[in-house]
C-alpha cells in the first residue's frame, strides 16, 4: 500500500548476503545427508530464481531480480521515483530507483505513458513501500534538471547528468525515467518542486 512521502532513511544493502546464505545452506544440507543439485545437461536453459530480498532496518524490502542485462524494469516504457544510489556493473552505470507513484495515477499508467513534468508546491507523489529497482543507464542517456524558483515564475531547465540527478534533494528529487525495450534508461528529468 502506498505511503505518503517522507524523508528516505539511509539504507545499506549488500549483494553478498544472499550468496553467503546459499553457501551456508548448501554446506548444511551436505553435512546432514542432503543432496547437491543435479547436474545440468548441456543446452538446458536455466531460469534463475529471484534472490531473497534484503531488508533494511526500517523493514522495507529491496525487491530486485537479475534479468538478462541486469534491468529490473524490462517491459516498462517509463518509471518514476528517486535515484537512491548509483552502482557500477562491469563499467556500466546502474541507477537504483526507489519507485514512487503519483497520487490518483495507477502505476500501470505511469509505466506505459510516463508522467507530465510540471511544477508543484504540495508533493503529489507516494512512495510504493521502498521497493528498489536496478536500471542500467545507456551511455547516450540524456538528463534534464528542472528548478522551480516560485509557483508564479517559469520553471528553469538545463542539461544535467546522472550524478546530479542522483544527488537531488527534496522536493526536486522525483525523476521521470524513459526506458528502452530492454529496460535501459535513455532519459531522465526531475519533477520541479517549488
Amino acid at each position: 500500500m502506498p505511503t505518503p512521502r517522507t524523508s528516505r532513511p539511509s539504507t545499506l544493502t549488500t549483494r553478498t548476503l544472499p550468496l553467503a546464505v546459499a553457501a551456508l545452506l548448501t554446506l548444511g544440507l551436505s553435512a546432514c545427508g542432503g543432496s547437491a543439485p543435479a547436474a545440468q545437461a548441456p543446452g538446458d536453459a536455466v531460469t534463475p530464481a529471484a534472490a531473497p530480498s534484503a531488508v533494511d532496518p526500517a523493514g522495507s524490502s529491496d525487491a530486485t531480480t537479475d534479468r538478462g542485462n541486469g534491468s529490473d524494469v524490462v517491459g516498462r516504457k517509463f518509471d518514476l521515483g528517486t535515484i537512491d544510489k548509483l552502482e557500477d556493473r562491469d563499467g556500466v552505470p546502474v541507477a537504483v530507483l526507489d519507485r514512487f507513484t503519483a497520487k490518483g495515477v495507477p502505476d500501470t499508467e505511469i509505466a506505459e505513458h510516463g508522467l507530465a513534468i510540471k511544477p508543484f508546491t504540495t508533493p503529489p507523489f507516494e512512495n510504493l513501500g521502498r521497493t528498489l529497482f536496478r536500471i542500467p543507464v545507456s551511455p547516450d542517456a540524456t538528463f534534464v534538471y528542472h528548478h522551480c524558483v516560485a509557483p508564479d515564475q517559469p520553471v528553469q531547465s538545463q542539461s544535467s547528468d546522472l550524478h546530479q540527478m542522483s544527488s537531488l534533494g527534496e522536493p526536486e528529487d522525483i525523476v521521470v525515467v524513459t526506458l528502452d525495450e530492454q529496460g535501459v534508461m535513455t532519459h531522465a528529468e526531475n519533477e520541479p518542486g517549488c
